[in-house]
């Protein structure tokens, strides 16, 4: 549980975070480092972006969304309505519908066995 939550990765490189995911979906007010997959997930006035190494401006929009009720749940409510479409409920369907499409485009090549009919054709080494 928690009113706001807070993600301070260092590396803009940060190719994701789970807990960032999960905390969206539970619809939670988001601030963070401008981390790759928080540029992405928080673009649109659903989270708030603050500078890396910038601690004083953490501290200023934290503070500032624990006492401005109505942003905090407008920022919430935002969140938790653009996290549905990425819910595994969702997305099983788009999931299934791949797998079956690679599934029909990929048929097993079956390799048929030799008849027991045909002769065996054995090999001979020459030594000198």
């Amino acid at each position: 549980m928690c009113d706001v939550y807070v993600t301070p990765y260092q590396n803009e490189a940060q190719m994701t975070s789970g807990t960032l995911a999960y905390s969206f979906g539970l619809g939670k007010a988001v601030v963070s480092t401008p981390y790759w997959h928080a540029q992405e997930l928080l673009a649109g006035n659903r989270g708030i972006l603050i500078p890396f190494g910038d601690v004083a401006a953490f501290g200023r929009e934290i503070a500032a969304l624990l006492t401005d009720h109505d942003r905090r749940e407008s920022m919430r409510k935002r969140a938790y309505a653009d996290s549905r479409s990425m819910i595994w409920s969702e997305r099983r369907n788009d999931i299934l519908v791949s797998f079956e499409s690679a599934r029909r485009g990929h048929r097993l090549r079956v390799i048929p066995r030799p008849s027991p009919n045909l002769p065996r054709v054995t090999r001979t080494f020459c030594r000198k």
